[in-house]
């Protein structure tokens, strides 16, 4: 420690302190392709690890149970198996109007009630406000613009979440029950973390993909945001079946989001910043296609560490000579989807 700081009470002050000191041990500094090439296994690998591993996988056994006729689209209900003993609700959302086989997309839902905010379904005036105010009904809107759509429930929300921690009212100040501090918190206990769970459903996710015939099994992107950016991004740093991703309300500095106010702890991997800040993790994204939506006035994610990662990404972005593939969204405005770049990049790289 730095004999010249005055030694302080507070726990928080200490922590960031350490935090200065803090050298990532995986942090990017490659020269060249080779180091990158390098440094991209490494991290993969260790991110693995402190995601806690994932389960042997099992028989998906997908069951069809709904099928829906929405005008301008077919929407499906499908019940998979993530992980052997539990149960994941997903929707398919195919265009009527689109050549077969076609791309599809990954639309990951943020905090709310789970796949119903991206779906669109509102139930109520309340509800309909909540997603406007987020332009949250994503899924819905890609599915409109022909996209094959797929939105997976994550854990600890919607019928994913026990009935007595069922959400009643949006978060207009801090009555917003879930089961993220009991899911995270019982999932640490066990050695693993629940971004890594929730990563473990999207990769079996696009493992459901792959068995549709509709679907372009090359042309597979993937976008959230908020909670559904967080997991955009730690799913694309690991999968390479993704090959476009769009985040939206997230990339930052864990120091000046998670390690600065108060977050869900659905957020928290262990020991992540032994070996590298957020902007590590997302570059492993490149060189595919990346755009980054950051709003201005965003409260939870500050938008000067937005842009402060986004150049640190781009750094690898230029080594590669792949700076056309990455894009960003700078928008005015609060924590919300902006959704204006969003439909023409993927249209381009799909």
């Amino acid at each position: 420690m730095n004999n010249k700081l005055k030694p302080t009470f507070s726990t928080v002050e200490h922590l960031e302190r350490l935090y200065s000191q803090n050298c990532p041990r995986l942090s990017f500094s490659a020269d060249s392709v080779k180091e990158w090439q390098k440094w991209r296994k490494e991290l993969k690998a260790k991110l693995i690890e402190l995601l806690g591993l994932f389960p042997e996988k099992c028989d998906l056994e997908p069951q069809i149970v709904q099928k829906k006729d929405l005008g301008t689209y077919y929407r499906e209900k499908i019940i998979i198996q993530p992980e052997r003993g539990l149960l994941m609700p997903t929707y398919l959302l195919i265009p009527k109007r689109i050549d077969l086989p076609a791309p599809a997309i990954l639309a990951l839902h943020g905090h709310g009630r789970g796949t119903k905010d991206v779906l669109g379904i509102a139930e109520s005036s309340t509800w309909q406000r909540f997603i406007e105010g987020y332009n949250y009904d994503y899924a819905h809107k890609l599915a409109e613009k022909g996209f094959i759509t797929f939105v997976p429930e994550a854990r600890g929300f919607g019928e994913r979440e026990k009935e007595s921690e069922k959400v009643i009212n949006p978060r207009e100040e801090e009555d917003y029950p879930t089961s993220c501090r009991k899911s995270s918190f019982n999932t640490m206990l066990l050695g693993q973390s629940l971004v890594g769970r929730k990563v473990w459903d999207v990769m079996r996710s696009i493992d459901y993909l792959e068995t549709r015939p509709e679907i372009n099994r090359e042309k597979i992107g993937c976008m959230g945001l908020s909670m559904g950016g967080t997991i955009t991004l730690y799913t694309t740093a690991l999968e390479d079946r993704i090959k476009v991703a769009v985040i939206s309300g997230y990339l930052n500095t864990f120091r000046h989001s998670i390690m600065a106010m108060e977050h869900c702890e659905c957020n928290y991997v262990p020991s992540i910043l032994k070996y590298a800040e957020m902007y590590d993790i997302c570059s492993l994204i490149a060189p595919r296609p990346l755009l980054i939506e950051m709003a201005k006035d965003d409260p939870i994610f500050p938008f000067q560490a937005s842009r402060l990662s986004f150049n640190k990404v781009k750094q690898v972005y230029e080594l590669l000579k792949e700076e056309d593939k990455l894009a960003s969204d700078i928008f005015q405005g609060g924590h919300r989807f902006s959704g204006k770049k969003v439909f023409d990049w993927f249209t381009r790289w799909l």
